[in-house]
């Protein structure tokens, strides 16, 4: 399942070469501030209901709280893009007011898409998300290539990415089908919203989701909104070469560190600073070739007009040793330790990159300083995570 999904990222990092060829860098703008804002919502859609699907062992309660989780879709999607539309009018958002329904449609269907992979996963229907994860990457790429020539260029991008989305859900929901009847999703909502702890989970689970959200895509709005599109389509490649192979390797890793540490029980401390120092230096080793590359890669495969994309590419790879070198504690909080402190970490951190990126093009400084910024702030709060876990209260009780 890991090496499946890390596979269909891949294809979307194959592909960017294709992509930056065809469309510019202000198209890919216009792109990369929908995909952020449409991110924002359909991550938030759901208000992670759909976790409830785990703690579930029969087919009606398992139906219930799917039908549950796409119905709380439709209802928060309905109203976040209300808001959307709002901030899009008073200029807070600079986005093309045309693409509203766009983001409505790209976060129902995120929530559908991710109700449908719980309940597949919960289902063991691991070959099933495999197929809906390429799917999805390659319709996108295939779409995005096709529509360049057919549609205006800032539609025929967001258009096949959104479409990838849809055919992706529509085929989990297909498959997923005799595991669920045609319960309406009224009745569903009606059945689960009486249940008092669905409720509290949703607000918490929404409230954790909003802000992680916000946090990682908050950027690009700020970069499209205060600077221009052709920055935030710089910046979105740049996170396209850096973020992207990053998250699949760290990703893969989480996993196998996490049932390492639960093996260690008690005596983990020495493991994770063992591994701590291990990581620091295969992250230390990876961003320096890149950083010597970079340069090369970037105007052989993209084109001369993306080399900006590589100056910001080299800033955020500042972070990527502090990333791998935290990411045995960044494992250990989000997988053992107390979730009400992740989501403070990243609520303060999230408030201070906003705070901070507004500042820093309202007196114009300009992309580089932004993602220095950025960088920095990311590499603190990586570091925090460290601070956590040594000061948490379950090593206390240890110590004691």
């Amino acid at each position: 399942m890991v090496f499946g999904s890390a596979g269909a990222q891949l294809i979307t990092i194959a592909a960017s070469p294709i992509i930056a060829r065809l469309y510019r860098p202000s198209e890919f703008g216009v792109f990369a501030a929908f995909m952020s804002v449409a991110s924002i919502v359909g991550i938030f859609s759901s208000l992670r209901t759909e976790r409830k699907i785990f703690s579930e062992a029969d087919e009606d309660s398992l139906e219930l709280f799917y039908c549950g989780a796409i119905a709380t879709s439709a209802i928060v999607s309905f109203v976040s893009t209300l808001v959307v539309l709002v901030l899009i009018q008073i200029e807070a958002i600079k986005m093309p007011g045309c693409l509203i329904l766009f983001v409505f449609a790209f976060s129902f269907f995120y929530g559908v898409n991710q109700s449908s992979f719980v309940l597949g996963s919960k289902l063991n229907q691991y070959k099933l998300l495999i197929e809906s994860s390429f799917i999805r990457s390659l319709s996108v790429v295939i779409l995005q290539v096709c529509l360049f020539y057919i549609l205006p260029a800032e539609f025929g991008i967001i258009i096949g990415a959104l479409s990838g989305l849809i055919l992706s859900s529509f085929y989990l929901v297909l498959k997923l089908k005799q595991h669920i009847s045609s319960m309406c999703l009224i009745k569903a909502a009606k059945t689960v919203y009486r249940y008092k702890n669905y409720i509290t989970d949703a607000k918490y689970g929404g409230g954790q989701a909003l802000i992680s959200s916000l946090s990682n895509n908050s950027p690009i709005i700020i970069i499209s909104t205060f600077g221009n599109m052709a920055q935030a389509g710089y910046y979105l490649m740049a996170e396209r070469l850096v973020r992207l192979p990053v998250n699949i390797i760290s990703n893969n890793l989480r996993n196998v560190i996490a049932a390492k540490i639960g093996a260690y029980g008690n005596n983990k401390d020495v493991f994770l600073v063992k591994l701590s120092v291990f990581l620091f230096l295969v992250g230390l080793s990876i961003s320096v070739t890149a950083w010597l590359l970079l340069d090369w890669v970037l105007v052989f495969f993209l084109g001369k007009q993306w080399l900006i994309s590589s100056q910001v590419a080299k800033i955020m790879f500042l972070w990527v040793t502090a990333i791998f070198m935290t990411l045995p504690f960044q494992t250990y909080n989000l997988n053992y330790g107390v979730m009400k402190n992740v989501t403070k970490l990243e609520l303060y951190f999230g408030l201070a990159k906003i705070l901070l990126l507004i500042i820093v093009y309202k007196f114009e400084c300009g992309l580089l300083t932004a993602a220095t910024v950025i960088s920095t702030i990311s590499i603190a709060q990586c570091l925090a995570h460290v601070f956590i876990y040594w000061f948490s209260d379950d090593r206390k009780r240890l110590r004691n």
